[in-house]
C-alpha cells in the first residue's frame, strides 16, 4: 500500500510541475533531485524501507566485471596514473587524489570499490522491484559498486540526502558524466539510514553513457562536490 501511495504521490507532484499553474523551467537533473526528495519525505516513516539494503558476505564477496569487447576510446592530454596524488603531463596542474571516505566525511566507514557492472538497465532481477532504471537507446548504464563497511564500534548513521552531495564520473579520462539520481535504497549518492557495528553492505553508483565507451572501462575518477568544495577520488 505504501509503495502505491508513494507513486500516486509522484504522480501528483510531476502533474503540479506541469498543470495549468505558471511552469517552472527546471533541468533534468533538478528535476529528478525533486522527485527524490520528494520520495524520501515518504520513506522517512516507512520502517521497511532498509529492506532493500544487499548486506555483504565478506568472505564470499569477490569482484567481479561485465565482460566486454574492447574499442578504441578518445583521450584528452590530461594523463594521470594511479598514484594517490599526481601530476599531468605536458605541465598541467597536479592533481590530487582523496579516499572516498574523506570525500565523503565519514570517519568510521571503510568504502571499497569492488567492480563494475555495464548493463542495459538495473537493477536485473527475476521478481519485480519498485525501480527499475533503463538505459536509453544505443546506451548504457554503467554500475559502479563498493563495499561499505562500518568499522566504528558502533551504529552508523549516514544521511547523504541532506549533504546534497553530487558525484560525476570521469571514465577513460575523457567522457563526463553524472551519477543518477534513483529511489534505489542502495544507492550511495542518496543513501539514508543506519549501517549496524561491524556490518558490510554493497552501495552502488549508477552512470550512463554512449555503449560504445561503455565497452571498454580501464580509468575511472570521481568528482565529489559538496557546498564547499570538490574532491577527486581514484577509483580504478
Amino acid at each position: 500500500m505504501k509503495k502505491k501511495l508513494m507513486f500516486i504521490f509522484i504522480s501528483l507532484m510531476l502533474a503540479m510541475m506541469t498543470g495549468c499553474v505558471e511552469k517552472i523551467e527546471l533541468t533534468e537533473e533538478q528535476e529528478a533531485k525533486f522527485v527524490g526528495y520528494a520520495v524520501y519525505s515518504v520513506l522517512e516513516h516507512d520502517n521497511n524501507y532498509m529492506v532493500g539494503l544487499n548486506h555483504v558476505d565478506l568472505e564470499a564477496e569477490k569482484p567481479s566485471e561485465t565482460p566486454t569487447e574492447p574499442v578504441e576510446e578518445p583521450t584528452n592530454s590530461n594523463g594521470e596514473n594511479g598514484n594517490s596524488s599526481t601530476g599531468g603531463e605536458n605541465g598541467n596542474t597536479a592533481t590530487k587524489y582523496v579516499t572516498m571516505e574523506s570525500a565523503l566525511g565519514t570517519d568510521g566507514l571503510s568504502i571499497d570499490y569492488t567492480g563494475l557492472q555495464v548493463c542495459s538497465s538495473y537493477p536485473e532481477t527475476d521478481g519485480e522491484p519498485v525501480f527499475v532504471i533503463k538505459a536509453y537507446e544505443g546506451k548504457k548504464l554503467v554500475v559502479l559498486k563498493f563495499n561499505v563497511t562500518n568499522k566504528s564500534g558502533a551504529d552508523y548513521a549516514i544521511d547523504f540526502v541532506t549533504k546534497d552531495l553530487s558525484f560525476r564520473g570521469v571514465f577513460n579520462k575523457s567522457v563526463k558524466t553524472n551519477a543518477h539520481i534513483t529511489l534505489l535504497p542502495e544507492a550511495l549518492n542518496t543513501f539514508k539510514g543506519t549501517i549496524p557495528a561491524g556490518m558490510t553492505v554493497e552501495m552502488i553508483l549508477v552512470f550512463e553513457m554512449n555503449e560504445t565507451y561503455a565497452a571498454n572501462i580501464t580509468d575511472i575518477t570521481l568528482d565529489v562536490k559538496s557546498d564547499s568544495e570538490v574532491n577527486t577520488v581514484k577509483i580504478k
